[in-house]
This record gives structure tokens, C-alpha cells and sequence, in this order.
């Protein structure tokens, strides 16, 4: 083979190659890509550590109006209407927040209130979380304020308890007039 035709040769191996290059990058970046897919089902991940406190939640009450219970019926006995604002913030190290249920220790009853449906609560400010709760049978006496226990259950199914929530005695003597208008049928607390 002559000087000129190798030279040839090469010219042409040259062409061949700079037109193959992209095509065979693009395959083995597709290939990369491909078998990194395959094997993404079983990779190993790194997880949440397992944290005793992912949420801590300080819980205040609201205003002392904002704490209050009323006399209701179910159409058939008396029971109580307890509702609360409670300003909330998260100190843990998750940001995001959302409380999935709450109820009160004694006498135990859960929240009326759908609290899985709320919104998730973000940042570290305050929010307010509003709770209605419907105590059956009635533990006070029409006018007595009440206190209790309230738990509110973070989305990692985390207790979190406030102590000692004082509500006050909403409207009048409620029973006496469902009593006398036939929405209660039963005995009213304290008579």
C-alpha cells in the first residue's frame, strides 16, 4: 500500500469515527441510564433515622374565650359541645407538620373535627388548630367550668398532650329549654 492511499485510509477511518463518536456516547450514556433504572427498585437508600422526636409540638390554648363548652342534645339526651383554638408550633427537626386526630383523656371522647383532611402546617410559627368535641354523657352541671386533657396525634402517630385546659360555661341553662321543647328525653345533669 502506497504512502498516499494509507493517508487516504485514514481520512476515511477519521470520518467514520467522528461521525461514530456522538452515536456511541449517546449509546453508552443510554445504556448507563438504562441499567441504572433497572437496578433503581433495589437500590439501597438512605433513610429517615428513626428519631424519638421528629415533632415536638408547643401547644397553648387561645384566648380564654376560645375555650368554652355549651349544653347540646343528640335529640334524645343531653351531652356537652366542648370547643377549643389551640396555637400550636413545631420545635423538631421536621418542618412540615399535621395532626391527624386529637381527643381528650377524661372523659376520653375524639374530635369531632376531620382532621385528617387539614391542610399540613409548615415553618415555625404558631398555628391555630380548632377543635369541637361532644362529651356523652355530660360531666358538669349547666354553669360549672370544665377542664380536661387534650392529645393531638402528629402525622408519625406522636402523642402530644396539653394539661389542664380550662373551658368555660357557654350560654344559658340550654337543657332546661330542649328538655321543655321535648329534645331531651332523659335526666339533665344536676337535677
Amino acid at each position: 500500500m502506497s504512502y498516499p492511499a494509507i493517508i487516504e485510509l485514514l481520512k476515511k477511518v477519521g470520518v467514520v469515527l467522528a461521525l461514530l463518536s456522538p452515536l456511541l456516547l449517546f449509546i453508552k450514556q443510554f445504556r448507563e441510564a438504562f441499567t441504572g433504572l433497572l437496578r433503581w427498585p433495589f437500590k439501597k437508600r438512605e433513610s429517615l433515622a428513626p428519631s424519638e422526636h421528629r415533632v415536638e409540638l408547643m401547644i397553648t390554648p387561645g384566648f380564654h374565650y376560645h375555650c368554652f363548652w355549651a349544653e347540646a342534645s343528640n335529640g334524645v339526651k343531653p351531652m356537652m359541645q366542648v370547643a377549643c383554638k389551640l396555637n400550636v408550633a413545631n420545635t423538631g427537626p421536621t418542618d412540615i407538620f399535621q395532626i391527624v386526630d386529637a381527643y381528650i383523656e377524661k372523659p376520653r371522647t375524639r374530635a369531632a373535627t376531620p382532621l385528617h383532611m387539614e391542610r399540613p402546617y409548615g415553618g415555625r410559627l404558631a398555628h391555630q388548630v380548632s377543635l369541637i368535641f361532644f362529651v356523652d354523657p355530660p360531666v358538669r352541671k349547666s354553669g360549672e367550668p370544665f377542664a380536661c386533657d387534650i392529645t393531638l396525634i402528629d402525622q408519625f402517630a406522636k402523642p402530644h398532650t396539653i394539661k389542664g385546659v380550662n373551658f368555660i360555661h357557654l350560654g344559658g341553662e340550654g337543657w332546661k329549654a330542649m328538655k321543655a321543647n321535648g329534645l331531651i328525653k332523659t335526666e339533665i345533669p344536676g337535677q
